[in-house]
């Protein structure tokens, strides 16, 4: 697809298609995630898709200036649609989020179906490339997408983390985050700040710490 396609004019049909697909991503204002806000109260998708574009757009000047940031910032708005169809899955729910790669490939199909020609492939092809991982503008939207989950992590009472969530503190951003010197400096300052609400809510560190260890090595053995 052209990175700057000509415009084209919008009949009555598509933009009927336009609006009602605006009804069904409202879903996404409804639909809560694991994470608390610092009120107590349960985040949407949507909250959290808007804040990670925040911070890339914090980060713009601090980034690579060759990377295409039409294309980045809205990979991250569009990278969470499929939970307007499924529903969100938190990360911690390992055999979950495997069936639901699945079913999310299929609500991409259907939203996709869903929009003028052009525009759906657009949506459907920004999907594919979070999904794939591995251009520039990916990567670092996988990264950011993680970094904002933490960020609301800090932000929540401690009574509301699982030990997932508190293991997750030792090395679990690493592999994401690990691209460029910003965001691994970022990265470094949101650890920081968990360890040190972890250590304020009376947690036993080296436990976590050997806990999240174990689980690494587990994880890792074929």
């Amino acid at each position: 697809m052209d990175k700057h396609p000509a415009p084209y004019s919008l009949n009555k049909r598509e933009a009927r298609k336009l609006l009602d697909f605006l009804h069904l991503a409202e879903n996404l204002k409804n639909e809560l995630r694991h994470s608390e806000t610092s009120k107590g109260r349960k985040e949407s998708v949507a909250e959290h898709s808007w804040r990670t574009v925040l911070i890339a757009v914090l980060l713009k000047n601090h980034l690579n200036r060759n990377l295409d940031w039409e294309r980045l910032l809205s990979m991250i708005v569009v990278h969470d649609l499929a939970e307007a169809r499924t529903g969100d899955t938190p990360i911690f729910e390992i055999e979950a989020r495997e069936q639901k790669k699945q079913k999310e490939r299929v609500a991409m199909v259907e939203l996709h179906r869903m929009l003028p020609k052009r525009t759906g492939t657009w949506i459907f092809e920004l999907w594919q490339e979070f999904e794939a991982n591995e251009t520039s503008e990916a990567k670092i939207a996988n990264a950011l997408d993680k970094l904002e989950a933490q960020v609301q992590h800090n932000e929540a009472d401690l009574k509301s983390w699982i030990d997932w969530e508190k293991q997750r503190v030792f090395g679990g951003l690493n592999p994401a985050t690990r691209i460029s010197k910003p965001i691994i400096r970022l990265r470094n300052m949101v650890v920081n700040e968990a360890v040190k609400k972890l250590i304020m809510g009376g947690e036993d560190i080296a436990s976590i710490r050997d806990s999240a260890k174990k689980a690494r090595r587990i994880s890792h053995r074929p």
